[in-house]
């Protein structure tokens, strides 16, 4: 339980951690996987836990039309199951669309 980050503990960018709850999750697993019942001679045990948060600061977007009419969208965002490139590609694609036929 050592070195686990906990409520108020300031970030590299000197934000703040709130509603941290790793320890207790940390524990559940520990309960729910065995971890703590008895291990037999030479084994070992270890645990490691980490977060990455989705970052903040600038970003940018990458749109490239085909002449088939394909588009292709580059982004540093990442997918974490949210539908982020889903929202993107709708987004940027909804946009294209409609700035096109605005032109017409």
């Amino acid at each position: 339980m050592k070195n686990l980050m906990e409520e108020g503990d300031v970030t590299l960018t000197g934000g703040h951690y709130h509603s941290i709850k790793a320890k207790e999750t940390l524990k559940a697993a520990a309960r729910a996987g065995g971890y703590l019942a008895p291990k037999g001679k030479y084994i070992g045990r270890g645990v490691a836990m980490g977060y990455r948060g989705p970052g903040g600061g600038t970003t940018s977007l990458k749109v490239e039309l085909g002449v088939e009419g394909s588009i292709v969208i580059q982004t540093s965002f990442f997918e974490q199951g949210t539908g982020t490139y889903n929202a993107q590609a709708n987004r940027r694609g909804g946009t294209w669309l409609r700035s096109r036929s605005d032109s017409n």
